[in-house]
């Protein structure tokens, strides 16, 4: 029996015996003809506000049929309170669900599996998948056996909400700065014949669509990596004793180039099911993507388009894919790319050492890769000898952790930050400075007078989502799922997003002036909407449970991004090196 099936034992024994100790919870009952409904969920004051109008309205609209019980769950209990009534008889009939639990909730049994009730849907809030963002659904679908999510594969439950992340910035920062800032797509700035980086110092001190002098940031294009720490650098000359930029995640910077800290990987071996997965954190090989322009090139028979990047699986040259030794690039790869149709991005290990600089010193060594490539020039950053230090643009997370990266924000404290769109009321709340938002970071090659990308990564960050969940339990599925509909409906969206506190699931509602039509900040508003076609979950998703990202996460996040621990070290320390034997459980028959 695999550690994975002795950790879902566990977690059933425990919530069994916990059970014993939970009230007799809500229970469901049908009175006069009504079928009644137990909901939870979690939020503040202006969340239940908005969701007692959700339930009010629901209930108006099946009176005499269904009626909706509303119960608000203290947020910092909630998870563990909803496993023990979940565990027992008498939970919930529709639940709040973060994305990242719910393959763990899926696979105890504790979710009603709704493909065929969102199939097969009479209701007239049926969901309208056309109409939603394309890769909305897929964190909510999962095998339990497979541990894949295909778009086939079973749907535990409907989205709430999705928060998509963009890049914060203090305008009173950029002002103290010289830096005057502009909106304009890039495909206009090429119509004109103006550069198309997100900064621009043009040497002779005129930039072309304004006639401004001097710095110019369009909040319309994303900064390169180079760009985020020259903008970072200047705002903290001018805005002294500021940090100019903070994220706490790497997805963004591993992402944009195809990387990523697992692979799944297809394998007709006999120990597992289907696929394994493989810890690719530190993955040295490069990466490749379908330049612009080229239509579409096929690699392992499959077609890649046009900004796709090639996947791991089709990239290397070997089957061998859990050997020790690393494995090359294939040779349908390296035609394509020799041919011009490919372009070559950093690895994922270029990538994952861009984001721990942030917050070094510039003169504490990150790490050195004099062997990691035949030549240190084609390690991104590298200097002759191989080292790498750091940027010092950033706080590291000791520095951060007492006000919070939000609080960190609002105090004026960073002229940057990373955060998602679930943090917008906050900053509304407690900013006194002016300030909006700007897309993500991409990477990205520039031509010398800086107004064409010749090499360009993909747009790739991570969003949060909370899901409407039907207890597997409940005696009244039908209702609960109609109930569960109406929240993720245009209906249920548009009073949400009067709120505005998370974007609608629906594209229509979401470009609507109930979202968009907003006085407050942020007045760039639709980045948000942008961010929803290719943002994704975080890595807590990606297996049933987060525990394998645990131990060399808290080491990440500890010696090394407070600047203790070389890379080198920390991909040799015992809390890296047990990661794969963590992951080989997830699959493993």
């Amino acid at each position: 029996m695999s550690k994975m099936k002795n950790f879902i034992l566990s977690v059933c024994t425990v919530l069994a015996s916990l059970s014993v100790f939970a009230g007799c919870g809500n229970g469901t009952s049908q009175q006069d003809g009504v079928t009644e409904v137990n909901f939870w969920g979690w939020g503040d004051p202006e969340e239940v506000e908005v969701f007692t109008r959700i339930v009010n309205t629901f209930n108006e609209k099946y009176s005499g049929k269904f009626k909706v019980n509303y119960t608000q769950r203290p947020s910092g209990s909630y998870a563990d309170t909803l496993l023990v009534q979940l565990n027992g008889r008498k939970g919930p009939d529709v639940y709040y669900v973060q994305d990242k639990f719910i393959k763990q909730y899926s696979t105890l049994g504790y979710c009603l599996d709704l493909t065929d009730y969102v199939k097969n849907s009479t209701y007239d809030t049926k969901l309208d998948e056309s109409d939603m963002f394309s890769n909305i659904l897929s964190r909510y679908r999962y095998d339990t056996v497979t541990t894949t999510s295909n778009d086939d594969d079973p749907l535990w439950a409907v989205p709430k909400d999705i928060a998509p992340t963009a890049v914060f910035y203090n305008k009173t920062h950029f002002k103290n700065a010289g830096i005057t800032t502009i909106s304009i797509p890039e495909a206009t700035m090429k119509l004109n014949g103006d550069p198309v980086k997100a900064y621009f110092e043009d040497k002779e001190g005129k930039f072309t669509s304004t006639g401004m002098k001097g710095w110019v940031f369009n909040n319309k294009i994303s900064m390169s990596w180079q760009e985020c720490y020259d903008l970072s650098k200047r705002l903290m000359s001018y805005n002294e004793g500021k940090d100019g930029y903070f994220t706490e995640w790497w997805f963004n910077y591993g992402w944009s180039v195809g990387g990523n800290c697992v692979q799944y990987i297809e394998t007709d071996d006999p120990n597992y099911n289907e696929g394994r997965y493989k810890f690719t954190l530190n993955d040295p090989t490069k990466n490749y993507i379908v330049k612009e322009g080229v239509d579409s090139v096929t690699v392992n028979g499959k077609t890649y388009k046009s900004g796709e990047t090639i996947s791991y699986q089709d990239k290397i040259d070997t089957d061998d894919v859990f050997g020790d030794k690393v494995p090359g690039i294939n040779k349908e790869v390296k035609d394509l790319y020799a041919a011009g149709k490919l372009d070559e991005l950093p690895s994922q290990r270029e990538a994952f050492t861009e984001f721990v600089r942030l917050s070094q010193k510039s003169t504490v060594a990150v790490d050195n890769v004099k062997n990691v490539y035949p030549s240190v020039s084609d390690f991104y950053g590298a200097d002759a000898n191989g080292d790498i230090k750091g940027y010092a643009i950033t706080p590291n997370p000791t520095t951060i952790s007492s006000d919070g990266k939000t609080g960190y924000f609002t105090s004026g404290k960073v002229s940057m930050l990373v955060n998602t769109m679930s943090s917008v009321k906050q900053v509304r709340a407690n900013m006194k400075d002016e300030w909006d938002v700007a897309p993500m970071l991409q990477y990205k090659e520039y031509s010398a007078d800086g107004k064409s990308v010749l090499v360009r990564g993909k747009m790739a960050a991570h969003s949060g989502s909370v899901g409407i969940a039907i207890n597997a339990k409940s005696q009244v599925k039908d209702a609960a799922y109609c109930f569960a509909e109406f929240i993720a409906s245009a209906q249920g969206q548009s009073i949400q997003a009067e709120e505005g506190w998370a974007i609608p699931i629906q594209k229509s509602v979401a470009n609507s002036d109930v979202f968009l039509n907003s006085a407050a900040s942020p007045e760039n508003i639709e980045i948000f909407i942008d961010a929803c076609e290719y943002q994704t979950p975080g890595d807590w998703w990606l297996l049933s449970t987060s525990q394998w990202i645990d131990d060399w996460a808290n080491l990440l996040n500890g010696d090394v991004r407070n600047g203790d621990m070389l890379l080198s070290d920390f991909y040799k320390s015992p809390e890296y090196t047990k990661t794969q034997a963590e992951l080989d459980n997830f699959t493993k028959k």
